[in-house]
């Protein structure tokens, strides 16, 4: 979905900042945060991204264009909206963060970083007692040989 233009008007100001919170605040007022990027070019709107309280993790994020001169809503983008891969692509921060399911997250995670350095200790372990029998089988083939 692209981001709608808003048109050019000489001699106009932009809209606050301040203000467009305050109408996108007005608009949806149970949220985490509110992120607003001002316009990047001459017909470009103001993008407010707003994560709900109730979104599912930290990339769940709606956005709000507003236009540049006035406060008007021109296209709302919600996260449930967007198609599969947008959201596949979205918690692709979240998973290795473990912020994407709260606590049990965070102790799957441990535990997965904790066999990754568990399973390399256990295979040098492993490694160095069959290298110490062999040492000690030859040890006694040669001390045998000299009897």
């Amino acid at each position: 979905m692209k981001p709608p233009i808003c048109p050019y008007r000489t001699n106009a100001s932009l809209l606050p900042v301040d203000s467009v919170l305050k109408f996108v605040s007005a608009k949806v007022p149970a949220v985490k945060f509110y992120n607003i990027v001002a316009p990047k070019d001459s017909v470009a709107p103001y993008l407010v991204s707003v994560l709900p309280n109730d979104a599912p993790h930290e990339s769940a994020i709606d956005q709000y264009f507003v236009n540049r001169y006035e406060p008007l809503l021109m296209q709302v983008q919600k996260f449930e909206n967007r198609n599969l891969g947008q959201r596949v692509r979205s918690t692709f921060r979240p998973v290795p963060t473990a912020s994407i399911w709260g606590v049990p997250s965070k102790i799957i995670e441990l535990l997965v970083c904790n066999l990754g350095v568990i399973f390399p200790a256990t295979v040098y372990i492993m490694w160095w007692q069959r290298n110490k029998k062999q040492t000690k089988k030859k040890v006694i083939a040669k001390m045998q040989e000299v009897i």
